[in-house]
């Protein structure tokens, strides 16, 4: 909820200061929320999201502040209350303001429109029960379980991989090292990165709003940069010696790594194929800039890992509740 103030009724100044008291209350809304000691996973959840809801709330607060700082008219206001020798007057204008404002406070005994103001917010950063509920799916059970199934989906279809049950999936789902490069370098497999990652972040803001887990993933990165300039990523080493990003072809989707095999697909059938069906225009999303070297697809599967390692008693929940399900 951003602040709307009347300046025909109040100056620069008032609402700099009414900016400042709706901060310092959320401020302490935060410390109070937090000094209570959740009885149950559900009440833990909810009070982690609202009070991520007040900090981002403090945030909107701020960037109201700082126009404030930034109006034109708040170095005029200064000057109007400002005691200054040159004029006789000054003096008078200053303490005019200084009567009118004590005036105003005393009236109101208190400031009314900082606690409508801050209530308002308060009650729009809370969950109630239905819309907390609608956060997640009835297998994640408020986030205390995965959901992969869509992911298990999509990976039980991708060519190469041994076809495994649900449960196997929920233990090796990081385990990268066991499908051949020659499916990670396909759309399919890409795509299936990508969703599983969006998943995982999606996952992480809902059921731990207040965790810093992009320091945590930069963190990660650059361990990864050095480690691929070094040919150390697991699986990925000869590829990260010899990376070829004009061995790529666009109409299949595919990475090659030699000269000679590159040149001699273009005479194949499924490339004369696929390269129709490109230009004709039908699989224009078919290459994503973001997964569509080597690199970049092994950097996902390092974010990915380092997520699953985070949440790692959760995942180890979901595989003993669908084993206890199953059975």
């Amino acid at each position: 909820m951003t602040p709307v103030y009347s300046e025909a009724m109040e100056g620069v100044l008032e609402f700099q200061r009414r900016a400042h008291e709706v901060v310092d209350c959320l401020e302490q809304t935060i410390v109070d929320a937090m000094i209570e000691e959740p009885r149950t996973h559900k009440a833990s959840l909810m009070q982690e999201h609202y009070i991520n809801s007040l900090l981002e709330k403090i945030v909107e607060q701020n960037k109201v502040l700082d126009r404030f700082y930034e109006d034109e008219t708040r170095a005029a206001d200064i000057a109007r209350i400002t005691i200054s020798d040159s004029a006789a007057n000054d003096t008078g204008d200053f303490y005019d303001q200084l009567k009118s404002i004590k005036d105003r406070h005393r009236r109101l005994e208190t400031t009314i429109e900082d606690i409508v103001e801050t209530e308002a917010i308060k009650a729009e950063a809370m969950h109630d029960d239905e819309s907390f509920g609608a956060l997640f799916s009835g297998e994640e059970t408020l986030g205390r379980f995965l959901d992969l199934q869509q992911s298990y989906d999509e990976y039980i279809n991708l060519k190469e991989v041994k076809k495994i049950d649900y449960l196997r999936y929920l233990e090796q789902v990081d385990n990268f090292l066991s499908i051949p490069i020659s499916t990670k370098l396909t759309q399919p497999y890409q795509k299936y990165l990508v969703n599983l990652h969006c998943y995982l972040e999606g996952f992480f803001q809902r059921t731990k709003p207040l965790f810093d887990i992009k320091n945590m993933i930069d963190s990660e990165l650059e361990n990864f940069e050095s480690k691929w300039k070094e040919a150390r990523i697991p699986g990925w080493e000869e590829l990260a010696k010899n990376e070829r990003t004009d061995l790529y072809c666009d109409a299949c989707s595919k990475q090659f790594y030699n000269d000679s095999v590159f040149k001699a697909h273009f005479s194949g059938k499924k490339h004369r194929k696929a390269a129709v069906t490109l230009s004709e225009g039908n699989i224009a999303d078919a290459v994503q800039n973001s997964t569509k070297w080597a690199k970049e697809t092994a950097k996902i599967e390092t974010i990915i890992s380092c997520m699953l390692s985070i949440i790692g008693k959760i995942r180890e929940d979901t595989r003993a509740h669908v084993e206890m399900k199953q059975s």
